[in-house]
């Protein structure tokens, strides 16, 4: 069985609701997210065994965030509880040609304070399968780098596939040596590298020709020559994956992505991701939903297509984590991406519903005025249809306007859609209502 562990840095969020700036108004709202904990979410969201690793204080900041984390289902016995604070970051949503912004507030926080010997890798990584970690990490201070390199180390004396965000930030590469120095040295032992255009330039040294990232323009044929770039200068890396995304503004970007396994070059289905919710680990979804595809599928062009379209779902989902499951972002894959209701197969659950319901109906239609329980009834009805599933929809039935109600007048049946319907008419001698009509038909599951 397999089983993931992850290593970083999480954040106490504090982001001002809907999109406005940052102290419009007093009340922020506060959550938790960093990437390699994001990433774990994502995997205890598919329904993986996944292990974080992080430091945090000993504190109700601390306690609130490792009992979040762990509502996921996420193993947390391997977060050290030390140092005196838990990181910041403010997050401000931006809108149309208004980008989002952050700012963060983690020096001092508990993990940069780690140094190696903190963590008992040999313990951690017992079992494991797969490691993840990211360029934030080393980037934090020189004791973190140090211990991401201690654990990437153990990882491959045991034979555990690593994967690694580059990641870069430039804000947070202070603490002496540049991103380049440390994250050269940190590749050699990475097996599947997963960076944009800009990771590989600031992270690696590696640029093809004159593309310049902030054009925000896609040609494939650049990203395969840097993929093969940065396969050929680490030959023990087994896959390079980059995200290729075009922001238009803060609210509609395009989202694709490449990987490049071997000789292979596979490129996914482009999306235009429209009306962004929240873009703010979007990246770590896709590394979420890289890894899981990789482990769970045959085809490595099946796993980079559950990646993109795990990404394209945390856009609509506030917040840093991706909420969904794996058969959310299956069903984008497969073409699902017009956000229709889902309706799944739970006839029982309807029939519970209707049940209940119509003991309510019943007791109006005693109660009201005809004219008035028609109303009433035919306009519950038609709100209780789209819940129950039914797709015939009967507004004023008494008026003979629904073609459902002229089908039950005249006997007729729809073998098609499984539905008999029957004659009926209503106790107070007027033509079928909605009650009568729902009363008179029979749906089987979908």
């Amino acid at each position: 069985m397999s089983r993931f562990v992850t290593f970083g840095e999480i954040m106490l969020r504090l982001t001002p609701p809907d999109h406005e700036v940052l102290f419009q108004t007093s009340g922020l709202v506060a959550t938790f997210g960093g990437a390699e904990a994001n990433v774990a979410v994502s995997l205890a969201n598919y329904g993986e065994k996944v292990s974080y690793v992080t430091a945090a204080p000993a504190n109700p900041i601390g306690d609130a965030m490792v009992k979040e984390v762990r509502s996921f289902g996420i193993d947390t016995s391997f977060i050290a509880r030390k140092g005196d604070r838990l990181g910041i970051y403010f997050t401000e949503t931006g809108s149309s040609m208004r980008p989002s912004k952050v700012v963060y507030d983690r020096a001092g926080s508990s993990i940069a304070a780690v140094r190696p010997g903190d963590f008992d890798w040999d313990t951690i990584l017992d079992g494991a399968t797969w490691f993840h970690t990211t360029g934030i990490t080393p980037s934090l201070a020189e004791g973190t780098a140090a211990v991401a390199l201690e654990a990437v180390k153990a990882c491959k004396a045991k034979g555990i596939t690593v994967s690694c965000d580059l990641n870069y930030r430039k804000k947070l590469w202070k603490w002496g040596k540049t991103a380049r120095e440390v994250m050269t040295e940190f590749a050699k032992y990475v097996d599947v590298t997963i960076a944009n255009e800009e990771d590989c330039q600031n992270s690696l040294g590696i640029t093809i020709g004159s593309h310049d990232v902030e054009e925000g323009q896609i040609d494939l044929k650049a990203y395969e020559a840097i993929a093969r770039e940065v396969k050929a200068r680490y030959p023990g890396l087994q896959r390079v994956a980059i995200t290729l995304r075009r922001s238009l503004s803060a609210d509609r970007n395009t989202w694709q992505a490449c990987l490049l396994e071997g000789s292979s070059f596979f490129v996914s289905r482009a999306y235009d991701v429209t009306d962004i919710v929240d873009r703010v680990g979007a990246g770590d979804s896709f590394c979420g939903g890289l890894i899981y595809g990789l482990n769970r599928y045959d085809s490595s062009q099946t796993a980079l297509e559950f990646a993109v379209a795990a990404s394209c779902l945390k856009h609509t989902i506030p917040g840093d984590y991706n909420r969904v499951s794996a058969r959310e972002v299956e069903a984008l894959m497969q073409g699902s991406g017009s956000g229709r209701v889902q309706r799944g197969n739970a006839e029982r659950y309807r029939h519970g519903l209707r049940c209940t319901v119509l003991q309510g109906l019943l007791q109006a239609q005693k109660r009201w005025p005809r004219v008035g329980a028609i109303f009433f009834i035919d306009f519950i009805y038609s709100l209780l249809s789209g819940i129950c599933g039914m797709e015939e929809k009967c507004f004023f039935a008494t008026s003979g306007s629904c073609a459902g109600a002229a089908r039950n007048r005249a006997g007729s049946s729809d073998a098609s859609s499984s539905r008999v319907w029957k004659p009926h008419r209503a106790a107070t001698g007027y033509r079928p209502t909605a009650l009568a009509h729902w009363m008179s038909i029979t749906v089987s599951p979908r």
